[in-house]
């Protein structure tokens, strides 16, 4: 499931693998962030949106999860670019 995933991202990108291990250090860091977002996707579609198909109240359902999520647990974020948008959006937009 993931190596079909990181094909598909890769789209016949010639230069898909050398950006692979420049940003990420390499295929193995790169397939191991690749199954944590799967992995944290496939819980936000099981456990917190639940089949809805409306995007506002997909968006809605994820903005209270990750509200919820916050304020109860300490969640660190350190991509800066994530941090700002995040702050700025008064929670999470990823999921929509």
């Amino acid at each position: 499931e993931v190596a079909a995933e990181i094909e598909r991202m890769a789209g016949g990108n010639p230069e898909f693998a050398a950006m692979v291990a420049s940003r990420f250090g390499g295929e193995e860091n790169f397939s191991r962030m690749v199954r944590e977002e799967m992995t944290i996707h496939r819980h936000i579609e099981e456990n917190v949106v639940r089949g809805e198909t409306d995007p506002a109240a997909r968006q809605a359902a994820v903005d209270g999860w990750y509200r919820e999520l916050t304020q109860s647990q300490p969640v660190s974020i350190f991509d800066p670019a994530l941090k700002a948008a995040v702050q700025a959006s008064g929670g999470c937009s990823c999921c929509g």
